[in-house]
């Protein structure tokens, strides 16, 4: 029964798509199409969301799901700069509602966080995009090792802590107001370096 629910549900998806596609290609959606393409990805994000909520092993649904609304809400931005954030958004949190309904599959926090990451680099795009995308990265690795075990299938992730210092590490080295400190810094630390070589006491020193 709930195989042959499922595809119907792809059934009429498919169907609806189809006679869209045709009627946008003859003309006579040509005033309406977008707002009926967004809502048409709406229905298709809800129809993926509700089967991955309402079976454990669907969890997969919860991609296209997050796809689809992202491109809902890219469709209603109509061109304003925020489409692009909302999209990768959607997506990046298909992937995280998956790790935090099935903790076996601990992986997508991985993904998520990275599209998540990117999707804050469109946000506020400039001088720190990179900055903010390895500090995402880092953080989502942070995240992934300081989940519980109970959360992560019953095993613990300090691997993970070894990509969020480098992660952290690039974001700080990508600001743009480091370039401009580091003439400051190296000669800072030529100094100190120095100072240790001659003040600090050393074993067996005479």
């Amino acid at each position: 029964m709930q195989r042959r629910e499922f595809t119907n549900g792809w059934g009429w998806l498919l169907l609806g798509i189809g006679l869209l596609a045709l009627l946008a290609n003859f003309g006579v959606l040509t005033s309406v199409s977008g707002l009926l393409w967004g809502v048409l990805f709406g229905l298709g994000g809800a129809f993926f969301l509700g089967l991955a909520l309402r079976r454990a092993g669907d969890w997969w649904a919860f991609i296209p799901g997050g796809v689809l609304f992202g491109l809902t809400l890219a469709t209603a931005s109509n061109g304003a700069t925020w489409g692009g954030a909302a999209f990768l958004t959607s997506i990046g949190a298909g992937f995280l509602l998956i790790a935090g309904r099935h903790p076996e599959h601990w992986w997508a926090v991985i993904p998520g966080g990275a599209v998540l990451s990117v999707a804050l680099t469109a946000a506020f795009p400039g001088q720190f995009g990179g900055a903010l995308l390895f500090l995402g990265l880092a953080l989502t690795f942070l995240v992934l090792a300081l989940l519980p075990p109970a959360r992560t299938h019953g095993g613990t992730h300090r691997w993970a802590w070894y990509p969020a210092a480098g992660a952290l590490a690039l974001a700080v080295l990508s600001g743009g107001w480091f370039s401009g400190a580091l003439g400051t810094l190296w000669p800072l630390a030529l100094i100190a370096l120095g100072g240790v070589l001659l003040f600090v006491p050393r074993r067996g020193r005479r």
